[in-house]
């Protein structure tokens, strides 16, 4: 729901030169709650550029008109301002003692990752560390949140000698899916496993025999059938948001195991 968003700021935080769409991408953000009620007209004249240079601007987000961008606005954010949910009881609770809301995030958190350390297979952990060595090209695939868990593994095994690619853009993603071989591997990070964003790049993946992990919170999302290897995190999200709450620090906390045991085994192999 949330991907318009995630594609204009992925946009303005890596473009080189800050050009007309720079601009478009900049209004839409500052304006997003109002682009599901504006003509392309308006915005066309806020941004002091013609309605067709917003037309293709969308195209450029992956999106095939104006109005599928509006419908996608609507829905994010419609879907963000639902996310929250407090009983009644609850609301009183916090609205007498904020801290509240610390006790019902913090152990959360720490559930989830206890549960996570109980219940990593050693042995998928050293199969994934291996095929990350041996591999001749390694792509993280993330969206959302899962995009900067994306990033953080690629920093950390750069860090160590092994070149790997993570790209914050979807169309990005599918572009360099198709670049990967029989010889490569793809990790992928997704709390839900869901497949709906990821199943253009996986049928490219499929294709070219490249070796696939998902790394998830559920194991058996159809994302994680598509796997050659599953590494799952445990435990259980909030019952008062709709977003991932536990389950984004679970992936992070996979990656620096994977980070920790590829350092063990290879890092000094390579000076």
């Amino acid at each position: 729901m949330g991907d318009v968003i995630y594609r204009l700021l992925s946009y303005v935080n890596s473009v080189k030169e800050k050009d007309i769409y720079y601009n478009i991408a900049w209004k839409i953000i500052h304006d997003i709650k109002k682009i599901p009620d504006i003509t392309i007209n308006q915005l066309a004249d806020s941004c002091f550029v013609s309605p067709p240079t917003i037309s293709r601007f969308c195209r450029k987000m992956g999106y095939k008109s104006f109005g599928e961008l509006k419908d996608s606005a609507k829905q994010m954010l419609s879907y963000y301002a639902n996310s929250i949910n407090f009983s009644s009881e609850e609301k009183e609770d916090i609205g007498k003692e904020p801290r509240e809301i610390i006790k019902k995030v913090y152990p959360l958190m720490i559930s989830t990752l206890e549960a996570t350390e109980k219940s990593i297979d050693m042995d998928t952990i050293d199969k994934v560390v291996e095929a990350i060595h041996n591999s001749n090209k390694v792509a993280f695939f993330g969206l959302h949140f899962s995009q900067l868990v994306a990033l953080d593994a690629q920093t950390k095994f750069i860090s160590l000698g092994k070149f790997c690619t993570a790209f914050l853009d979807v169309p990005d993603q599918l572009e360099y899916a198709t670049e990967l071989d029989e010889g490569s591997l793809a990790i992928f990070f997704s709390v839900s496993a869901k497949i709906q964003y990821f199943g253009n790049i996986i049928n490219k993946l499929k294709e070219r025999r490249v070796k696939i992990v998902v790394v998830t919170q559920n194991s058996q999302g159809i994302l994680a059938q598509k796997a050659d290897y599953v590494i799952c995190a445990n435990g259980s999200e909030s019952d008062f948001s709709s977003l991932s709450i536990s389950g984004r620090i679970a992936l992070l906390s996979i990656v620096d195991v994977l980070y920790v045991r590829y350092a063990y085994l290879y890092a000094k192999k390579n000076k």
